[in-house]
């Protein structure tokens, strides 16, 4: 390199090379906590439609992927590590049927582990049942009309209602899981009920 080419680059060299190295640099952008921190969880009740009346699911039920075609929504309850389906459907058949089928899923069932009772809910007549600390058999895998494989699920409990309006439709909720996560989710159920009330 000649005396002129070398004078020529240093202006260059001087400019070029601060350039090089802060582009190489990490870049650092003004903090707000937000890359730290987890999406906050939604804290506002999910409102379901029941026969023209709002219900509001609490928000610690959590929308989960319905098993069941047949199902119009399904969430979750927890607690601790533990969860329990929450489902909900319109159906039809006697409410006796319902309950009958529902007590052989458990198979036998002691007459102090069983509550049925009636009760009214704004427009609406809502029968709770609770079967509790039961064996409950689940059908697992199959298609959205034929179950797969029986699972017995060793101290599982059930709280279910039944809603039916004046015309006897009727909308079907069900809790079944570990019997101590359905009763420590059993008040945000009632809630969940009382709230086609308001």
């Amino acid at each position: 390199m000649n005396t002129m080419t070398h004078l020529l680059a240093l202006p260059l060299r001087r400019f070029f090379l601060p350039a090089l190295l802060a582009m190489a640099a990490p870049i650092c952008l003004p903090t707000t906590g937000l890359a730290d921190e987890e999406p906050a969880e939604k804290t506002q009740p999910t409102q379901v439609e029941v026969f023209g009346e709002m219900m509001e699911v609490p928000a610690a039920f959590k929308v989960a992927k319905k098993q069941s075609q047949m199902l119009s929504h399904e969430f979750q309850a927890s607690k601790d590590d533990k969860n329990a389906r929450v489902t909900m459907m319109k159906a039809s058949g006697s409410v006796s049927a319902n309950v009958s089928r529902w007590k052989m899923q458990f198979g036998k069932v002691e007459k102090e582990n069983f509550k049925q009772e009636e009760k009214k809910i704004g427009k609406f007549k809502v029968v709770t049942v609770d079967i509790m600390d039961g064996s409950y058999g689940e059908r697992v895998g199959g298609g959205p009309m034929f179950g797969g494989k029986k699972v017995q699920r060793k101290n599982y409990s059930m709280a279910a209602a039944i809603i039916m309006d004046s015309s006897e439709r009727k909308f079907f909720i069900k809790m079944i899981g570990p019997a101590d996560v359905v009763k420590a989710n059993r008040e945000a159920f009632d809630k969940m009920l009382e709230s086609l009330n308001d």
